[in-house]
C-alpha cells in the first residue's frame, strides 16, 4: 500500500505557518515603504513569502509511503533522494497530534517513536483512515482481518475543577500567567502613543496595580491551562495505556506496555498540603519527557496509589508515598533555603556588589544547597527486579526502574567510613539518567554494584 498524504495538507500546512509568516512579511513591506520608500524591499518579501507557499506542494509531491507487512518506508526529496524504512515491531509507541490547523481540515500528525527520545518518523497531514491503519498495523494486526470493536475502560478523565486545581498546585498560574502578562503588557505599551501604557499605569496606587497585575496573572494562567489540558482523559483501548488532552492542538499517546521501564509518583509542598500527587511513567521512547509521559496530572493521594497499583502494579514498590508526618521537615528546608538566598541578598546590598555579581551569588547560595540538601535527602531502596529512588526533600518524588536499565554505579568514601560519602547510578529509560544521595550504606551500594556487574562488589 503506497500513499502520499491528502492535498489538503497542503493547505494545512501553510495556515500552520502563517501566523509566524504574515508577521515578519508586514513588517518588512511596512519598513521598506514607509521609511526607505524602496519598493525593493516589498519585492523582496513578497518573493520570501512565495518561496515558502511553494515548500508544501513540492514537499507533498515528492513524499511517499509504503506500508509493507514487515514495515513502513518513507521515500522524500526531488534532487536528493531519502529512503526511511522502520520495522513495526520496533515501534515503541505511536502519538497522535492535532494543532489547529489539522482540526480544521480533519488531518493528524503521526509521531512514530523507537527507543529514543526523537520521533524515528513524523507523518504530517494523514487522515483518520490512514491513522486507524497505522495503530493496526503498529498492534500487530493487519487491515483484511476482520476488527472486533475497541474495548475502552476510563481511568480517569479530568473536569474543570480538575484543570483548575492542576494549575494553581503546580505553578501552571504564575510561570504561563506571568509569561502571558508580560506579552501582553509590552503589546499594549508598544500600541499606545506618547509614552505607552506606563504613563497611565503610574497614576494609580501601587497596591492596586500589585493586585490587578496578579489577578490578570491567575486569570491567564488558568486560561493557558485549561486550553492546553482540555478533555485530559486516560483510558485503556485494547489494553493499551492511552492518554489524550488539548483544545486548540490535541495529543492522543499511546504506551506499549513492554516500553514501560518505570514509574515516577511525585508531588510539590503544595500537592504535599492538599493531599493530592501525580504519575508518569518513564518509557523507552522518552528521555525524561514527563509533561508527555503523563498518566495522572495531580489528585487526591489515594487515587494515584489505586491506579499505580492496578496498572503498574509489577513496578509499584510496597510504600509509594511517606506519611505526612514528614511535611515539618520539608517545611524547614525550604526556610532554610529561603534564609540563605536572603542573607546572601543583605551581603550583596551592603558590599554594594556590581550587577554582574548578583545573579551569580544568589544562584549559587540556591542551586548548590538545593543539590546537596536534595541528595541527602535520597535514598535508594532494592527489591529485585525493581529500585526505588525516594527523594523526600520539600516536594516528594519516587521513581521505581526496572534494575535493568542500571547502566552504571559510582561512590566516594572519606576514609574508613561504614558508610559512601557519595552514591550515584545512571539509568537509561529513553536516555541516560543520573540520581545522587549523599550517606548510602556500603552494603547498599555493593548491591547496587551487583545489579550491574552480575556479582557483590565491594565499596
Amino acid at each position: 500500500m503506497t500513499f502520499r498524504c491528502p492535498p489538503r495538507s497542503i493547505i494545512a500546512s501553510f495556515l500552520h505557518s502563517l501566523p509566524s509568516i504574515l508577521p515578519v512579511a508586514v513588517v518588512v513591506v511596512l519598513a521598506g515603504l514607509g521609511e526607505l520608500g524602496k519598493p525593493s524591499w516589498a519585492a523582496v518579501a513578497v518573493g520570501l513569502a512565495l518561496l515558502s507557499l511553494l515548500y508544501s506542494p513540492v514537499e507533498w509531491f515528492t513524499t511517499r509511503y509504503t506500508l509493507k507487512d514487515s514495515g513502513i518506508e518513507c521515500r522524500k526529496g526531488l534532487l536528493f533522494r531519502s529512503v526511511r524504512s522502520l520495522a513495526w515491531d520496533a515501534i515503541t509507541s505511536i502519538e497522535v497530534k492535532q494543532d489547529w490547523s489539522h482540526r480544521l481540515l480533519r488531518l493528524h500528525e503521526v509521531s512514530l517513536t523507537q527507543a529514543s527520545f526523537e520521533p524515528a518518523l513524523v507523518l504530517r497531514g494523514l487522515d483518520a483512515p490512514l491513522v486507524d491503519e497505522l495503530r493496526r498495523r503498529v498492534g500487530g494486526t493487519s487491515s483484511e482481518v476482520v476488527q472486533p470493536a475497541r474495548v475502552i475502560s476510563t481511568i480517569y478523565r479530568a473536569d474543570l475543577g480538575d484543570l483548575l486545581v492542576m494549575s494553581l498546585v503546580r505553578g501552571q498560574v504564575f510561570l504561563l500567567g506571568a509569561a502571558g502578562l508580560f506579552s501582553l503588557w509590552q503589546f499594549v505599551d508598544d500600541l499606545l502613543p506618547g509614552g505607552g501604557a506606563l504613563d497611565i499605569v503610574g497614576a494609580v496606587a501601587l497596591w492596586v496595580q500589585v493586585m490587578v497585575a496578579v489577578a490578570a496573572g491567575t486569570v491567564v494562567g488558568i486560561g493557558i491551562t485549561v486550553v492546553k489540558y482540555h478533555g485530559f482523559h486516560v483510558r485503556l483501548e485494547d489494553g493499551l495505556l492511552t492518554t489524550s488532552y488539548g483544545l486548540i492542538e490535541r495529543r492522543d499517546r499511546r504506551f506499549d506496555p513492554d516500553a514501560v521501564l518505570g514509574v515516577v509518583v511525585q508531588r510539590n509542598i503544595v500537592e504535599r498540603l492538599l493531599g493530592r500527587a501525580r504519575l508518569a511513567v518513564l518509557t523507552r521512547d522518552r528521555e525524561a519527557e514527563l509533561e508527555v509521559n503523563t498518566v495522572l496530572p495531580t489528585l487526591p493521594r489515594s487515587t494515584v496509589e489505586a491506579v499505580a497499583r492496578e496498572h503498574f502494579g509489577d513496578l509499584a514498590p510496597p510504600m509509594l508515598l511517606t506519611p505526612e508526618r514528614g511535611l515539618g521537615k520539608a517545611a524547614l528546608n525550604l526556610i532554610a533555603l529561603g534564609t540563605l538566598v536572603g542573607l546572601g541578598t543583605w551581603a550583596l546590598f551592603a558590599t554594594e556588589a556590581p550587577w554582574w555579581v548578583w545573579p551569580i551569588v544568589l544562584l549559587s547560595l540556591w542551586l548548590l544547597p538545593w543539590w546537596a540538601l536534595a541528595a541527602y535527602h535520597t535514598r535508594f531502596e532494592l527489591d529485585s527486579p525493581l529500585i526505588t529512588v525516594r527523594r523526600n526533600f520539600i516536594g516528594e518524588r519516587v521513581t521505581t526502574i526496572r534494575s535493568r536499565s542500571i547502566r552504571a554505579v559510582g561512590t566516594g568514601i572519606i576514609g574508613g567510613g561504614r558508610r559512601c560519602a557519595w552514591t550515584w547510578i545512571t539509568t537509561y529509560a529513553g536516555g541516560p539518567q543520573r540520581y545522587w544521595a549523599l550517606g548510602v550504606g556500603r552494603e547498599d551500594a555493593d548491591g547496587l554494584r551487583g545489579l550491574v556487574l552480575g556479582a557483590d562488589g565491594t565499596c
